[in-house]
């Protein structure tokens, strides 16, 4: 699975530094980003996208939450840079991790976050055309300095980040709680009768020597012991979901038409003519 690992730094040459470090450990240069672009045309890699170029937007092309790129956002309007490494093997992980955090003039991303938590958003339609005319020409027409027209579209790029959503801690203690049990104790008690009679005396009744007459009083005590008996396992147990989700979202592009009036024909950029009947040109050939 693919990590992205995001540091930001205080000056170009640190940032610069940070990237030779992680392309002598092995990470594809095209899997670093430097943003601003620290090396120039080329130097690094700022998105697959057409306007990746402008370093806030870049920022939308990491797949990054939107309160971490607001974070990032006013640390590039300090004049910082900002250095992200799609890491995908996990082996790599920790090095890249160490490699990151390695420079003192690395910021704290946590004290960054409370310090910037006002600063504004900008969404990715103001960051690419905000300070470029580079879509200015989508309505107006207007010719380059070249002669042509440029098309220009966006492009939907959607990445994965993986997020941490909480642990699951299974923790066992031991702890004393009351019980009770019921028991029933039998004893034995033991009474002098008296009954008065009033017979004559038989030759057993005249006693020739002493004698002794006796009974013992008996009595059940409760005896308690314990025994540990395991009546339940408790575990973990990890399942991987996968699930399917569209996403969905507006780009722009340069719509071109084409009008000959030799021949009256109009015609889109998707080839599709309108207008009177003719023999000229459609006035597409060069393009």
């Amino acid at each position: 699975m693919q990590r992205a690992v995001t540091a930001i730094y205080r000056t170009s040459e640190v940032a610069e530094l940070v990237r030779r470090d992680l392309e002598q450990l092995g990470i594809a240069r095209h899997n670093i980003t430097v943003l601003p672009d620290t090396a120039g045309l080329g130097g690094s890699t700022l998105g697959t996208g057409d306007f990746a170029a402008d370093p806030m937007d870049g920022l939308h092309d990491l797949g990054l939450p939107e309160e971490d790129i607001r974070t990032y956002q006013q640390a590039l309007r300090n004049g910082d840079f900002v250095v992200s490494v799609d890491v995908d093997d996990e082996d790599y992980l920790s090095q890249v991790q160490e490699i990151m955090r390695r420079p003192e003039e690395a910021y704290d991303l946590d004290d960054l976050d409370n310090q910037y938590a006002d600063a504004d958003f900008i969404p990715r339609q103001q960051a690419a055309y905000a300070d470029t005319g580079s879509m200015g020409q989508m309505g107006g027409g207007n010719l380059n300095q070249d002669g042509t027209v440029r098309v220009v579209e966006e492009r939907l790029n959607v990445g994965k980040q993986e997020v941490d959503r909480g642990a699951v801690r299974v923790r066992s203690f031991v702890r004393e709680v009351p019980v009770q049990a019921e028991v029933d104790l039998r004893s034995t008690r033991v009474y002098v009768e008296r009954r008065p009679v009033d017979r004559a005396v038989s030759p057993g009744d005249i006693a020739t020597g002493e004698q002794v007459l006796e009974a013992r009083e008996y009595a059940e005590q409760p005896v308690v012991s314990k025994e540990a008996r395991v009546v339940e396992e408790i575990g973990l147990r990890e399942e991987t979901e996968v699930q399917h989700q569209r996403v969905q979202d507006t780009v722009r592009k340069t719509e071109v038409e084409i009008e000959d009036e030799r021949t009256g024909e109009r015609t889109s950029l998707t080839g599709n003519t309108s207008g009177t009947s003719g023999s000229g040109s459609s006035g597409n050939s060069g393009f």
